[in-house]
């Protein structure tokens, strides 16, 4: 767990330390190779194609260039090889070298010509993965950053005696290249072959917003890089969706979010996490959660199943920053998407307010399928009106006409529906006679008003523990 937590995250600091940043990009960046045969123990002569980096646990993203380069088909789907280092507690070094197959690219065949058009992107499933750590991405839906950059991969090292070493380096976004999501990198450093696929950090935020691409030309330092909204391009599923793991977008994100709302949670670890490096930085002491609620109420998210569609998503965030969505990236696809639209909210509207207000819609939301736990869902599918105006008294479940231990009880006229943690009732205990504290009833989840168990209870929990923080005063 973060230690900044108990402090807020207001350290003021500029940049993350570059040496911890350095040890959590290198034990996630791979090495994308042939397969099967990959590298031995050591160093290797074999020249890999590109990099990639571990966004969720068995999954790897990397440059449709990258990953389409070579290999055989397996079951219709490109085969790699993947190689990676694993640092013990004791400092000794050990290589897994391991087998995957290319679930999704774009595009996903070699085109004519040196340059691959827009995204240049691909997403592979690692088989049998050993344990790995995943990099953090951003969620944040913004063109581009003007702030350094930190670039990390496996590259070619010229005069060096191993030939492929890691290579690193800071620079610049100059701006944006065209209409396809990719981002103008400066001549600040050297980005050698070999590093395409890699990892692009935004430095002031401490989190990944792109994918190395290539250099910009031969002979001179500066390079490309393509965001990461543009992971939002993958297809979603046609027909219904009965689960996660049928819409690959929404799958592999949820993933990612758990598994960091773990590793916060984790207070046996003595490795840094991604939220150690964030709490500290000045960007982050300016929101309104700290870097570890904010890994919370991810991972909570990620509990819970998908907007219904992109347009749905859309109201509910229109509904909270008065704005629509008319960017040229592509637009928010999942809850965790809509919460990096709240960052910078409408005049008027505080940025707590809009992520409390946004939680409770997303845990009463409609929904494509029932959240796991949550058979006899009560609301979590058919239709329900939109979410109501930031200033009104009615909340995201008024106007449900269905009651009873299933459904949602009827709200009060004027009354509000947003939830609330219930307060504790005091008990007191006789000196001759102390009472053994009783366990609390499990409610079960089909019980529950949403359908969704004590998820909502949860989020309620990040809300009260937000607030208090920004209310110190009100105990």
């Amino acid at each position: 767990m973060s230690p900044y937590e108990g402090t807020g995250g207001a350290q003021g600091e500029d940049v993350p330390h570059i040496e911890t940043l350095f040890r959590l990009l290198s034990s996630a960046t791979v090495r994308i190779h042939a397969a099967p045969e990959g590298y031995a123990e050591g160093v290797s002569g074999a020249t890999p194609w590109g990099s990639g980096f571990f966004v969720a646990p068995g999954w790897v993203l990397t440059c449709a260039h990258v990953a389409l380069r070579g290999g055989r088909d397996e079951g219709g789907k490109r085969e790699v090889g993947l190689s990676f280092e694993e640092t013990g507690d004791g400092g000794a070094t050990v290589t897994h070298t391991v087998r995957g197959l290319v679930e999704w690219a774009q595009p996903e065949h070699s085109p004519p010509g040196d340059i691959w058009p827009g995204p240049d992107l691909a997403l592979v499933r690692v088989l049998n993965p050993p344990p790995h750590p995943c990099v953090w991405l951003s969620e944040r839906t913004a063109r581009f950053t003007l702030q350094d950059v930190y670039f990390f991969g496996w590259g070619q090292l010229a005069g060096s005696a191993s030939p492929v070493g890691p290579v690193d380096g800071r620079c610049t976004v100059t701006g944006q290249y065209g209409t396809d999501g990719w981002l103008k990198l400066g001549n600040q450093d050297e980005i050698p072959h070999g590093v395409s696929g890699g990892p692009v950090v935004d430095l002031s935020r401490g989190e990944v917003i792109g994918v190395v691409k290539a250099s910009r030309s031969a002979g001179r330092d500066g390079g490309l890089a393509t965001s990461i909204v543009q992971l939002r391009r993958i297809a979603p599923p046609a027909g219904t969706v009965a689960a996660e793991t049928e819409d690959t977008y929404q799958h592999v994100m949820h993933a990612h979010d758990r598994y960091h709302a773990q590793r916060h949670r984790d207070d046996e670890t003595t490795r840094d996490t991604w939220t150690d490096i964030q709490g500290p930085l000045r960007a982050t002491a300016q929101r309104a959660l700290t870097a570890g609620r904010r890994a919370e109420l991810l991972g909570l998210l990620a509990e819970l199943p998908p907007p219904l569609s992109t347009a749905r998503l859309d109201e509910i965030i229109a509904q909270l920053t008065g704005r629509r969505y008319d960017g040229i990236l592509p637009a928010p696809r999942g809850w965790r998407d809509g919460l990096g639209m709240l960052y910078d909210p409408r005049p008027g509207l505080r940025e707590l307010d809009a992520v409390l207000r946004y939680a409770v819609y997303a845990a009463t939301a409609d929904r494509p399928y029932p959240a796991p736990g949550a058979a006899n869902a009560g609301c979590g599918t058919g239709s329900a009106p939109p979410p109501p105006a930031p200033n009104s008294t009615a909340g995201p479940a008024a106007g449900c006409a269905r009651s009873g231990p299933s459904g949602c009880p009827p709200a009060a006229p004027g009354s509000t529906t947003l939830a609330r943690p219930r307060p504790r009732r005091r008990r007191h205990r006789r000196a001759a006679r102390p009472r053994r504290r009783r366990p609390a009833p499990v409610r079960p989840a089909g019980d529950h008003p949403t359908g969704l168990g004590t998820q909502p209870l949860r989020l309620a929990g990040v809300r009260h523990r937000a607030h208090r923080r920004t209310h110190p005063h009100r105990r």
